[in-house]
Order: structure tokens, then C-alpha cells, then sequence
């Protein structure tokens, strides 16, 4: 599951702040490829901040693109490597594309630079339970559990039920 977030970054100009705001208004209404065009604007004018990188990331997974959306998270992540949201969100990415091994490895980061965040143990336990690494799994689970996540959001997701049956 991805983290939604206010990210910790500011604008450097009030163009790229504006232009930022539109293409979150498309992404809203749904208008992902056009949120994206917008942003890749916005991106032109800042091209050092995190926060662009992470947004078109969303609208680029919103599209099933989930290559750009890595490319996007690894230019968020050279820009600022001590936020978890962007190692969590890749390794959502990395899972959707099977590529399991980076996922857990980016579950793994988030959770060294934030082990409070119930999201990023229930999507390692997810990855693991993928594996068959049940031990893993149900040891990542119990600590979504313990750090309170709420799992009732989660009950139609077919992994998160697999998860529970298997951690019985």
C-alpha cells in the first residue's frame, strides 16, 4: 500500500509550486497522463526537488508505468535518501513488477529510517508471504499489528487475506 504524505519539501519558486498544484488537481480527477505532463513542466523549472519526483511517481503508477515510476523515486532518492515514503512507495513499485528481492530490500530501508510506520512492515510481510518466507511474513506482520495499523482497511486485498490465513 502506498503512503500517502505531505512531504517535507517546499517550492522555490512560485511557478513550480502552481504548475504542481494543477497537476495534483488532474491526478485527483483522475487524469493521470495529464498530471504527468504537467508535472514533467514543474519538474523542468525544480528539477531538485524530492516532491515532484515522488508526485509523478504516483501518476506514473496510477498508469500501470511502474519503470518511470522507479526512475522517478531513484531521482527522489539521489536528491534525499533519509525519506522512507520513497523506498516504501519503490518497493511497491519493484513488487508489482515481481521483482521481489528490491522490494524487500526497499521495505527493508524505509523501515531502518522510520521501524513506527505499520505500512512498511505489512507490505514487507506481503512480500515475504509472496515467497513462501512464512516465518518472515507472520514476524512482519505481527509488528504492523503491534504498531497499530488498521487492518480493516485492508480486508479485500487478497494478500493481506492470504497473510492473516497464513500467520494463524
Amino acid at each position: 500500500r502506498e503512503v500517502e504524505v505531505d512531504l517535507p519539501y517546499t517550492y522555490k519558486t512560485e511557478k513550480a509550486e502552481s504548475i504542481s498544484v494543477s497537476a495534483h488537481n488532474l491526478a485527483k480527477r483522475g487524469k493521470f497522463e495529464q498530471a504527468i505532463g504537467v508535472y514533467l513542466k514543474a519538474i523542468e523549472i525544480e528539477e531538485n526537488n524530492p516532491k515532484l519526483y515522488f508526485d509523478i511517481a504516483e501518476n506514473y503508477s496510477h498508469i500501470q508505468a511502474f519503470p518511470k515510476a522507479i526512475a522517478a523515486l531513484n531521482k527522489a532518492i539521489a536528491l534525499d535518501s533519509s525519506y522512507p515514503h520513497f523506498f516504501n512507495n519503490r518497493g511497491l513499485y519493484h513488487y508489482r513488477l515481481y521483482n521481489d528481492e528490491a522490494a524487500i530490500a526497499d521495505y527493508k530501508t524505509a523501515i531502518n529510517l522510520d521501524s513506527t510506520n505499520g505500512v512498511y512492515f505489512i507490505n514487507l510481510a506481503i512480500t515475504y508471504n509472496t515467497l513462501d518466507r512464512t516465518i518472515d511474513a507472520c514476524n512482519a506482520f505481527q509488528k504492523a499489528k503491534s504498531l497499530g495499523l488498521d487492518l480493516n482497511s485492508y480486508k479485500e486485498q487478497i494478500d493481506i487475506i492470504k497473510l492473516i490465513k497464513s500467520c494463524r
